[in-house]
């Protein structure tokens, strides 16, 4: 432990932050105001606990330094933080500004936070913290209020949970890192970024009746670890299991499997928190139960977060929703045409207008050979960036272009190829560039936003030179800074492949 710097004195209520013992807050304590003297506490020590069910202090002495760093067990409550521990003299319950004080609870979290919340019709959801409540020690979730400690699951650095694996197709043990960059994702100990659909408190874990924290207190009863926790009900021995007539074990089986099948959330619910039926049934098929109603509840929200990133256009977006959707039981005839979108987003979008007579070609409204035809052309040898391949009835694959002029397509009957994919390997630096995205936007910063303001708008073919290039990572973006005119362009979108401009100058590009 480094101490930082010592400011103010011992006050007669002990120690608290901007006293001594309070200048901590760097480093991975992440700002917490950390109490010196309460890092000194020593066994014996007589100490006084701010107990959140009574709403006041109460008398307590130290046993030993706590497993978790920066607490203590007491005599009266096990894993106390320091900022719950004062030495004896009165004095008032901690201050909302004390960072991990009993603003967030001793499940130290705070508004917004995710967590999940034991449901007694539908399990462990997902819910996010309104606040907490120091006079009964609850917490007010966005799905309900007044919830007891024990019913909440924090999500916090260090815990351990269990992850879906689309590749395994099964649930595998993990420890949170961290939150993860994107909303509502956390990033694990075996892969960044898992959306909270993917996670679960651990099912053969039961919150520690002390219901300090989200430390969890494993079952005990002979139990692999990864089964379905029965609701909370107490598992079975396997020394002590109900002695039935077979016929009526098969029966309890039945019933189960039959709930399976008909998908019925709430009947499989009810054959699961069974206590005869978790006697009956043998410990696989409880967990393929369990995972099967995990299912059913995850698949309506995987479903529709599937067709928004199919239609969206995103890579990234699209490998998310389309694991997590697998991981939900979202129907084949759905994940296979999200596995088509992703494939077609994984290819190059660049290809070039060549004809083997060396004419333009006109830009079509839709896509069609024969269509109507718009006030746009490409000339033999112009790359342009697609949006969309559609495949026509008729056998042709048309290509939208993606700064919005038209459609083209890749072959005419009667007279053959007409456009092929463009490899472009290029990598991205100062140079000689041309536009193949119409109506580029030129902007006075290297910013990307609808704030921005536009400078001008250059159209398809005109050559430039980019004298810097500039990574915008929150936006996705590749940028380019012009020598004239003067401003910035995109160069590249570094999710969906879309390109604005490339390297080199073909014949007939018009000269900035």
């Amino acid at each position: 432990l480094k101490l930082v710097g010592i400011r103010g004195a011992l006050g007669p209520r002990g120690p608290s932050c901007g006293q001594l013992g309070a200048p901590l807050r760097e480093g991975r304590w992440g700002g917490v105001c950390l109490d010196l003297a309460a890092m000194s506490y020593q066994p014996g020590t007589q100490v006084e606990y701010f107990s959140t069910s009574m709403g006041q202090w109460i008398p307590a002495k130290v046993v030993r330094n706590g497993q978790a760093t920066g607490t203590f067990d007491l005599d009266c409550k096990d894993a106390v933080d320091t900022s719950r521990i004062r030495l004896a003299g009165g004095g008032s319950a901690p201050s909302k500004g004390s960072g991990k004080g009993p603003s967030t609870g001793p499940l130290m979290m705070r508004e917004g936070d995710s967590c999940f919340y034991k449901s007694s019709t539908h399990g462990w959801i997902t819910a996010q913290v309104v606040k907490f409540r120091p006079e009964d020690g609850s917490y007010d979730l966005d799905v309900k209020q007044q919830v007891p400690q024990q019913s909440i699951f924090a999500i916090s650095p260090g815990q351990g949970v269990e992850y879906h694996s689309a590749s395994s197709s099964s649930w595998i043990r993990a420890s949170v890192v961290r939150k993860g960059a994107a909303a509502d994702t956390f990033d694990l100990d075996c892969k960044d970024g898992v959306p909270i659909a993917r996670i679960r408190p651990p099912q053969d874990y039961v919150p520690s009746s002390g219901g300090g924290g989200s430390d969890m207190t494993c079952l005990g009863m002979g139990r692999r670890s990864g089964g379905y926790g029965g609701g909370g009900l107490s598992a079975i021995s396997e020394q002590g299991g109900y002695h039935i007539p077979e016929s009526q074990r098969l029966a309890k089986l039945d019933q189960l499997n039959q709930a399976m099948r008909a998908e019925n959330p709430e009947e499989l619910r009810k054959r699961l928190e069974s206590t005869s039926a978790l006697g009956l049934v043998g410990e696989e098929a409880l967990d393929m139960a369990g995972h099967k109603l995990w299912q059913m509840q995850a698949r309506p929200e995987a479903q529709a977060d599937l067709r928004k990133a199919t239609a969206g256009g995103s890579r990234a977006a699209l490998e998310i929703a389309l694991e997590a959707a697998s991981a939900a039981g979202v129907p084949d005839g759905e994940l296979e045409a999200a596995r088509q979108a992703l494939k077609r987003l994984s290819i190059s979008p660049l290809w070039r207008y060549d004809p083997g007579d060396g004419h333009h070609i006109d830009v079509r409204q839709g896509p069609k050979v024969d269509g109507a035809r718009v006030k746009k052309r490409l000339e033999a040898g112009d790359v342009f960036c697609v949006s969309e391949e559609r495949q026509g009835t008729d056998a042709i694959l048309y290509l939208q272009l993606a700064d919005g002029r038209g459609w083209l397509f890749e072959k005419k009957p009667g007279v053959g190829a007409m456009c092929q994919r463009y490899a472009y390997n290029e990598m991205d630096s100062p140079g000689s560039y041309v536009i193949i995205h119409d109506d580029t936007a030129v902007t006075p910063t290297e910013a990307v936003g609808p704030s921005e303001q536009i400078l001008t708008k250059l159209p398809a073919r005109t050559a430039v030179r980019i004298t810097q290039v500039s990574k915008n990572m929150s936006a996705q973006r590749i940028r380019g800074k012009l020598e004239n005119p003067v401003g910035w362009i995109s160069l590249l979108d570094t999710d969906s492949g879309i390109r604005w401009a490339i390297k080199h100058t073909p014949t007939g590009a018009r000269m900035m």
